[in-house]
């Protein structure tokens, strides 16, 4: 059977204090003949607008995971990257530095893919699309971090982790010192570019924790972290971060059935909308390409 897969995306909630427009929501998805089959979700940084208007004021506007890591690890109040990241004992490879300060970007907050189309590919296309439609954009940083899912344990992180953190690597991410977070430059030739995926092998458990539970908590940094992430914010947060590479064990047939009139994963409740009810003249398509079952 041969099945082609849409991908489209539509921006929308513009935050304009003062008139300056700050940032945008982004939502991405994949729809197959089955109907939607995954969506990816994410907020689109003004700089120069966001720190006129207040950065940490636009940051706590659009209130996710990401953006209250960006806001209280990896950049200061005027939307620079912190000396900690640059050099010193948590800077891990060494690849980012004050280029970081400027430049618009994109926070990608959630990737999800109804588990019978998990690991053939469609997370990787929706993620590679949009970042094609973000140079006409003249966007020129990604920032994602590997996350959690809501309602699981701190475990279930942990064997996950690797695969989350493969499938962000393999399309260009690299670690931001030894935080939780990734970076994608635009820019063919940044040097991060250049470093491979086996190089950069740092990792961010010695460094802090950014898990709610505060007992997990070793280094200063990570203290600080969590008295900003207390239970309230955690339960006020827009979107967290899922799992993209789950093991999809079901054949063919099975992922047929469980395509037809499909929907995104129930239990998943971080949803910004139903993707099925956006309008179609607010959608714009990006990339149309056929898969093989």
């Amino acid at each position: 059977m041969n099945s082609s897969l849409t991908i489209s995306y539509d921006i929308h909630d513009p935050y304009k204090p003062g008139g300056l427009l700050a940032s945008e929501e982004v939502v991405v998805k994949g729809q197959t003949d089955h109907g939607v089959v995954g969506e990816m979700i994410g907020n689109l940084v003004y700089r120069v607008n966001a720190v006129r208007s207040g950065f940490e004021k636009t940051m706590n506007h659009i209130r996710t995971e990401t953006s209250i890591l960006l806001t209280n690890i990896l950049l200061d109040g005027q939307a620079k990257l912190r000396q900690t990241w640059i050099s010193g004992a948590r800077s891990g490879s060494g690849i980012w530095d004050s280029r970081l300060d400027e430049g618009d970007f994109l926070m990608i907050e959630n990737v999800e893919v109804i588990e019978a189309y998990r690991r053939i590919g469609f997370g990787t296309s929706m993620v590679s699309k949009l970042l094609q439609q973000l140079k006409t954009r003249n966007v020129q940083w990604v920032f994602t971090h590997w996350g959690y899912e809501k309602g699981k344990g701190i475990e279930m992180v942990a064997e996950e982790r690797e695969g989350v953190i493969a499938f962000w690597k393999a399309l260009g991410f690299r670690r931001i010192g030894l935080s939780h977070l990734f970076c994608y430059a635009m820019a063919d030739d940044d040097i991060s570019r250049k470093l491979a995926i086996d190089d950069d092998n740092y990792s961010s458990e010695n460094s802090y924790s950014t898990e709610y539970d505060s007992s997990r908590v070793s280094s200063v940094e990570s203290r600080e972290v969590a008295s900003e992430l207390t239970h309230e914010d955690s339960t006020q947060l827009k979107s967290d971060q899922s799992s993209p590479m789950d093991i999809d064990s079901q054949s063919d047939s099975d992922r047929r059935e469980a395509g037809k009139g499909c929907k995104l994963n129930p239990d998943v409740d971080n949803l910004s909308e139903d993707l099925d009810s956006l309008p179609e003249e607010d959608q714009e398509i990006v990339g149309v390409f056929s898969w093989d079952w």
